[in-house]
């Protein structure tokens, strides 16, 4: 069996209109939604993830579970390609919720060859964190 050994990553550059982007997403989500999330997109240059667009995801979530709007995210990844857009590299959230395993496993799966994904949380004071994780198969 043989695996893979996952990139060094040493930096994440993230280029100021993800951030506007996120924050807008945000600030158009329902009313009783507490947060958003979205598909992150940029490249692995060496050892730094550039994080250069988004893409919002509808999501719902309620009493304990969680659904993502695949069938738009996906038509919108699709309609990106045709202009070049860099590939998946992880996925955002706005807000401090960190128990996410099913949505760290839904990217991770869809980040597939980078070997990395990433999750962005921004919260409400805008503090921004940031977590990467290997993509082991």
């Amino acid at each position: 069996m043989s695996t893979t050994t996952p990139p060094q990553i040493n930096s994440v550059s993230v280029d100021p209109t993800v951030i506007l982007n996120i924050l807008d997403h945000h600030s158009r989500r329902g009313e009783k939604q507490h947060r958003v999330i979205g598909g992150l997109y940029g490249i692995l240059r060496n050892d730094v993830i550039e994080i250069r667009q988004t893409i919002p995801i509808i999501h719902v979530e309620e009493e304990g579970t969680s659904t993502i709007g695949t069938a738009l995210w996906d038509t919108m990844t699709k309609f990106n390609r045709k202009i070049h857009i860099a590939p998946l590299m992880g996925w955002y959230q706005t807000g401090i919720n960190l128990g996410d395993l099913i949505f760290d496993q839904v990217f991770t799966k869809a980040c597939g060859g980078s070997g990395v994904c990433l999750r962005l949380i921004v919260d409400g004071d805008l503090t921004i964190s940031c977590i990467t994780y290997c993509n082991r198969n």
